[in-house]
């Protein structure tokens, strides 16, 4: 016998009777904000007691603005790295109130507010349990990318993976459209869209998840028979097409060397790498994406925004496995989709 799921295929209103019966307690927000708080304001003690530099890419700010020199921006044509906006807040506050290792420090504590923050805001949109919840906040929280990335201030995914939550933050609401007005509306398709494309100046291939993304949901609006989609994500589309012209007419000029020839390394010492650092998204959604995928290739109704995002996460991923490329925060990013597609 099929299961009640199965009979009644995906249409919304079983589904969302299937969802209350299977669904944990009811979110206990008071309670879920208050391990937040507790948990973000430990770590914000943390990092910001540090005062000193490290001693990964820091020394790049020892010969510049600690000797009163412009910093500039990390653009390299001899190696092919276009992340123009990496490091930038350092350099505004250190203009304001001169260098300091603690100053620095105390602005990666901010941005711990901002992380623990969105992530907060964006499961309590989902519907789950405060178990499931706490569970996948705490992932990101405690992964092993946010404790690197805190204490290197020259790596630039934290900032694209916050950003990256606001640009989800945003999907989700144009997608729920529970605010009628059209100006809020236009208001979230304005700031994803502007989180998105400050999020390229940050790494190169976060052009990824809005070309995947986006065309994942014209496949959608297509297999579900949706007459065409959203305005929002064919400007995603555009802005992530424009980039990759972008990044290629600057590569073919003036690009003399490749950061990757340094780098790289085998498929399969990739793979094992990231599932040392990142077991979430290599051992939890990486097999649940595959399994949606022959879900909706069977029944293209199941198809839903929720896929698209773990489409365009994996598709990150696979993306620095086919480069060879490893380090412990790359696939910080993709936890923005990967948290909130799993949990949709």
């Amino acid at each position: 016998m099929k299961s009640e799921l199965d009979s009644n295929r995906c249409e919304p209103a079983a589904m969302l009777e299937v969802a209350e019966q299977t669904r944990g307690p009811k979110l206990n927000l008071c309670g879920f904000a208050i391990y937040c708080t507790a948990v973000v304001t430990a770590l914000m003690v943390w990092v910001s007691g540090t005062d000193g530099l490290g001693p990964i890419d820091d020394h790049h700010f020892i010969r510049t603005i600690f000797q009163g020199n412009e910093f500039g921006s990390y653009v390299m044509p001899e190696l092919g790295r276009f992340f123009p906006l990496t490091a930038q807040e350092y350099i505004l506050a250190a203009k304001l109130f001169g260098p300091s290792g603690q100053l620095f420090y105390f602005i990666n504590a901010l941005k711990i507010i901002l992380l623990g923050g969105l992530l907060f805001y964006c499961l309590a949109q989902m519907g789950l349990g405060i178990l499931a919840s706490a569970i996948l906040w705490s992932t990101v929280i405690f992964s092993m990318g946010i404790a690197n990335t805190l204490f290197r201030l020259h790596a630039g995914d934290l900032n694209a993976l916050i950003l990256m939550l606001v640009f989800t933050l945003c999907i989700l609401k144009l997608h729920d459209r529970q605010d009628s007005e059209y100006t809020w509306l236009k208001g979230y398709a304005i700031i994803g869209g502007i989180a998105f494309l400050l999020a390229l100046f940050y790494k190169e291939l976060i052009f990824v998840f809005g070309l995947i993304f986006a065309l994942s949901e014209i496949l959608r609006a297509y297999l579900i028979k949706k007459s065409r989609a959203s305005v929002f994500i064919v400007v995603i589309l555009l802005i992530s097409v424009a980039y990759i012209m972008f990044y290629g007419i600057w590569r073919y000029v003036n690009v003399t060397g490749s950061y990757v020839e340094f780098h790289s390394i085998s498929a399969w010492n990739v793979i094992t790498l990231f599932a040392i650092s990142d077991p979430f998204i290599i051992l939890m959604v990486l097999p649940v994406t595959a399994y949606r995928v022959t879900t909706f290739l069977r029944h293209p109704e199941c198809y839903s925004i929720y896929d698209s995002m773990l489409l365009a996460a994996c598709a990150y991923v696979s993306a620095y496995i086919l480069l060879g490329m490893f380090n412990s925060y790359y696939l910080l990013p993709a936890y923005a989709f990967s948290i909130c597609g799993l949990a949709g």
